[in-house]
């Protein structure tokens, strides 16, 4: 149950807020409840309309009742909340459960006001129970995954491979009303759809048709960070069998990644975190190797990683021979899963050192030539000179070169065959009425990762 303090920060979270203020810096059109995002001079009014008029004017789950955590100006409450008609383009999920993803650490801090009232969270698990009239993907009573970035198969991005940066959105259309009539938004930007909820509307293109008996717990594990870790090290750079990999942050995201080098087929698999729980988890899940930051300075971590993979040279005994197909000491692989300290941490749960340059840190552990990926929230950055002369290749991490529509069936796949332990890392489930606690576990880093469970 939510404990007293959490109810009293909650208590009256709705009462007397009859007016709906814009988001800041959206466009937004209040009459019609569309909200455009980064979509420039091509919105109108007249856009606006006509995309409120495609919504359903029925659909049989519209009056249904739930309960979901709601983001709204000062306050993040447990909220009694009402469906409208869909969009023809729209799902609509009784949720299973759902992960607390640690990018949704900034709706704790309420001192940022939240103009447009947002249904906490993002992605899930569950079972359709209604499709619009334009839904070709799914259809009621199937068991599908709300991903954490969308998958058309039909724009620009999708056709070329690139899936994790598929450009389809529709504008937001508020999904459900509180109490007093304020329009609520469960699928909105930076998010994509929401999760805190038991039900969870999105679009068509979001939604992952799945086809397994796997407890949803598990599933959720595919929902965003594990997912990300496992589809940097198999879809956007796959780890060469042999090779090496380092990753920086044993978070769930680098936690991922340690599985994904390890089914990979990688050598040495160096993980590094401060926390030591996390530490000892990924030498159980494949690490070879972990390093604890604090022990090191900022460049003797880097030389500790260099030591671990060394240059492979024919030891002649008084000296060392090169040789053709020789390689240069530092991984090929490096992946920055960190993240900053947006939350304070449980008590006995260790803290990285203040003020490096994390993601220096992860260049300078490749070798030339290696593959460098972003997937969290470096602090720092790197000489420009090196970038030019060392040939490495950096790129980011967000769902890294996923096709989800037909990548997370693979990955279920591995979970079946237990080549992907989701098990393990499920540090604590909770139950609805448990969603704040769920945030702080995970936002504290009290666990790996926490799961909000709706069965």
């Amino acid at each position: 149950m939510l404990g007293q303090q959490a109810l009293a920060q909650q208590a009256g979270s709705a009462a007397g807020q009859s007016s709906y203020t814009p988001p800041a810096g959206a466009q937004t059109f209040q009459e019609h409840e569309v909200i455009f995002w980064g979509r420039g001079e091509d919105v109108s009014e007249q856009a606006a309309a006509e995309i409120a008029a495609e919504r359903q004017t029925s659909s049989r789950t519209a009056g249904m009742q739930f309960r979901a955590q709601v983001s709204y100006q000062d306050s993040l409450s447990m909220e009694t909340l009402t469906l409208k008609p869909i969009h023809p383009l729209q799902v609509v999920i009784q949720n299973e459960a759902v992960q607390v993803c640690y990018s949704a650490a900034y709706q704790l801090n309420r001192s940022r006001f939240q103009d447009n009232a947002v249904v906490a969270g993002h992605g899930g698990v569950g079972r359709v129970i209604e499709v619009g009239s334009a839904v070709k993907r799914v259809q009621v009573g199937d068991r599908v995954i709300l991903s954490a970035t969308p998958n058309c198969g039909l724009c620009g991005q999708c056709l070329r491979g690139n899936g994790d940066n598929c450009v389809v959105r529709l504008p937001a259309l508020s999904s459900a009303t509180m109490s007093d009539g304020t329009p609520v938004y469960l699928t909105a930007p930076v998010m994509g759809p929401a999760g805190h909820s038991e039900i969870l509307i999105a679009d068509e293109e979001w939604v992952v048709p799945v086809f397994t008996d796997l407890p949803a717990d598990e599933l959720s594990m595919l929902i965003c960070a594990p997912a990300v870790g496992l589809g940097i090290t198999t879809v956007k750079h796959p780890i060469e069998v042999g090779s090496d990999a380092v990753i920086y942050g044993l978070g769930p995201l680098g936690m991922g990644a340690v599985q994904g080098a390890r089914i990979q087929g990688a050598e040495k698999i160096i993980g590094i975190d401060p926390i030591s729980y996390r530490r000892e988890l990924a030498m159980q899940m494949g690490a070879t190797h972990v390093l604890d930051p604090n022990d090191y300075s900022e460049s003797g971590l880097v030389d500790a990683v260099m030591a671990l993979t060394p240059d492979e040279v024919a030891d002649n005994g008084s000296y060392k021979r090169h040789y053709l197909g020789e390689r240069q000491h530092g991984a090929l692989y490096a992946i920055e899963a960190t993240a900053t300290s947006q939350y304070p941490h449980a008590p006995g749960v260790e803290m990285a050192p203040e003020d490096v340059n994390i993601f220096e840190q992860v260049y300078a552990s490749v070798r030339p030539g290696g593959y460098v990926t972003s997937a969290g929230f470096p602090r720092g950055d790197v000489n420009s000179r090196l970038v030019a002369w060392s040939n490495k290749t950096i790129s980011g991490g967000n769902f890294p070169g996923l096709n989800v529509l037909s990548d997370l069936p693979k990955f279920i796949n591995l979970v079946e065959r237990g080549m992907f332990d989701a098990r393990a890392m499920i540090g604590r489930v909770y139950g609805p009425d448990q969603m704040r606690e769920a945030m702080e576990g995970a936002m504290s880093r009290e666990y790996l990762t926490t799961v909000i469970d709706f069965t």
